[in-house]
């Protein structure tokens, strides 16, 4: 969750992107489907290839941003893979024509550093990544109750098997639902 003022901005802009991806292809219904917003987006070219332990994804831009290539690591299980796409996808139409990446590329890797150290970049490509896999004005309809601690394995295992991402994505999604004030804004 954001910690100050212009955390908070940027993640409303960060959700207002990812609202305008769910409108564009009409997501309505869990889990969010790829193939959707490939046909949408065919400046997109995915692959799923051998990358080295702990490189789970790279993009690659032509210079004019005109098309992209997303390589994933093809070895990785496929909540982690969807996640890692919708990562790459976020940098893409976060970062790239805001001049923010260097090179004409963008990873995303293996490291665990959830503690703020993580470049801010890479945060805000799993903020958006979150919010696009897992919207929470969609969890909020499908969680059977809302509490103010955190959900019972039960609870998460099912969402996650519905919005088809990993135990540990949603439940750090659902910390983020609790701590929402509750107004959900759909499509």
């Amino acid at each position: 969750m954001p910690r100050n003022k212009t955390e908070e901005r940027r993640s409303r802009e960060i959700t207002t992107l990812v609202g305008h991806i769910h409108r564009r292809i009409d997501f309505r219904y869990p889990p969010f489907r790829f193939e959707d917003f490939l046909a949408s987006h065919d400046s997109y070219k995915v692959f799923e290839v051998d990358l080295p332990l702990g490189l789970d994804g790279r993009i690659l831009f032509t210079p004019d941003g005109e098309q992209k290539t997303i390589y994933l690591r093809k070895w990785n299980a496929r909540t982690r893979l969807r996640f890692t796409l919708a990562h790459e996808i976020m940098h893409a139409e976060l970062h790239f024509q805001a001049g923010k990446l260097q090179n004409l590329a963008a990873c995303r890797t293996s490291e665990h550093f959830r503690d703020g150290r993580r470049d801010v970049l890479e945060r805000e490509a799993d903020l958006g990544a979150a919010h696009l896999l897992m919207p929470l004005w969609m969890i909020d309809r499908h969680v059977p109750y809302r509490i103010k601690r955190e959900y019972p394995d039960s609870v998460v295992k099912e969402l996650a098997r519905l919005f088809r991402v990993s135990d540990t994505a949603m439940r750090i999604q659902l910390k983020n639902y609790i701590a929402h004030d509750g107004e959900f804004l759909a499509l």
